[in-house]
């Protein structure tokens, strides 16, 4: 519950710095008036004071608000300095993935900080119209005199197919299908977070191995899961021992998918979880089973964040989120002011394994 609430807070930062610009304009202040504290502004909009000061913070990069401790908040001008011509950020997200995403709130601060003068929007694509939502924006984008970048967020191919296809300009927050050339991207080093996963794993008493994926596999999970086997190999673990399993997203099934392996492995086994909510699946499961405190369980997703998971190793980025939101609208500017070759520019982000609490 907690980590769903971090989660709905870091994405809605973008639409109450919305509503909160509207405001300044509904009481028609100029540049100096004085504005509301975080505590009267979350009152207004009905939010928390965390998600109110969050969202000021970002009206502050935009150069919309001035914050000091002595005068308290007051109207700017805006930013007109850098990329002044860029006017809108779209963040394009995949509603499936989003019950994954922490730490993206920081990621938008991050990228208005390369975007002063730019509105950053959240757009939320659904499983049953997702891509009449997409094609929508496209063409509203592409109507508009305004400079509109976009990054897509874990998004399907389809999606990533339209937007190579619209000509207008966009990076990717993952991995480009194999089947698409040239696109810009930022991800994590996803060989190098398996290959560290699995070397962590592996170590004694390991004597097998669960890689729990998604159903569905991302361009990212295959050298994912290369570096995990080739991990596991240096390891000394037979191929025999180490199952991979795709799993939806019922909780249930994954649960079962876990209790059938400790129930056919020998004690001590290993669990690598791709996505955080089978990492919490499999934290039932293990609790229930009279191998589970002798298994090892490993998350691997960077963005997810859960008290019961912390007991666990868990991946997470070198850099702080704040910094990959920099980097992520840093690339984003390079293609939108056409300065990269053809074939796009890859950044990919280390990540560090942090262990157990």
């Amino acid at each position: 519950m907690l980590a769903a609430r971090k989660r709905a807070r870091d994405l809605r930062i973008a639409e109450v710095a919305t509503k909160i610009e509207a405001d300044i304009r509904r009481r028609k202040l100029k540049p100096g008036d004085a504005y509301l504290t975080t505590a009267q502004c979350a009152t207004l909009l009905e939010v928390s004071t965390g998600l109110a000061n969050a969202a000021m913070q970002l009206l502050s990069l935009r150069g919309l608000l001035h914050r000091s401790q002595r005068s308290g908040s007051r109207v700017g001008h805006g930013d007109t300095t850098r990329n002044a011509a860029v006017k809108e950020i779209s963040l394009v997200f995949d509603t499936a993935e989003l019950g994954e995403r922490s730490g993206t709130g920081e990621e938008i601060l991050g990228i208005q900080e390369i975007f002063p003068s730019a509105t950053v929007n959240v757009v939320r694509l659904s499983a049953t119209d997702g891509q009449a939502t997409a094609q929508k924006l496209l063409q509203k984008a592409g109507t508009r005199a305004a400079r509109v970048g976009f990054i897509l967020w874990s998004v399907s191919l389809e999606i990533q197919r339209l937007w190579s296809q619209s000509g207008l300009p966009f990076i990717l927050r993952g991995s480009p299908y194999p089947s698409l050339t040239g696109l810009s991207h930022i991800g994590r080093d996803s060989f190098g977070s398996g290959h560290r996963l699995a070397t962590h794993a592996a170590l004694p008493p390991c004597r097998s191995l669960l890689i729990l994926m998604r159903a569905t596999w991302r361009p990212g999970d295959n050298p994912f899961i290369d570096g995990a086997l080739l991990a596991a190999t240096e390891a000394g673990l037979p191929s025999g021992s180490i199952r991979i399993r795709g799993v939806r997203g019922d909780d249930l099934a994954i649960q079962a998918e876990v209790t059938h392996f400790l129930d056919t492995s020998p004690k001590g086994s290993s669990i690598i979880a791709l996505m955080g909510q089978a990492g919490l699946c499999a934290h039932a499961a293990m609790a229930r089973h009279p191998h589970g405190k002798a298994t090892r369980l490993i998350l691997a997703d960077c963005n997810f964040e859960h008290p019961l998971l912390l007991q666990y190793a868990h991946l997470r980025y070198s850099l702080p989120h704040r910094e990959v939101g920099r980097q992520a609208g840093a690339l984003l500017a390079k293609v939108m002011a056409g300065t990269l070759p053809p074939e796009g520019e890859q950044c990919l982000l280390a990540t560090t394994l942090n262990e157990a609490s």
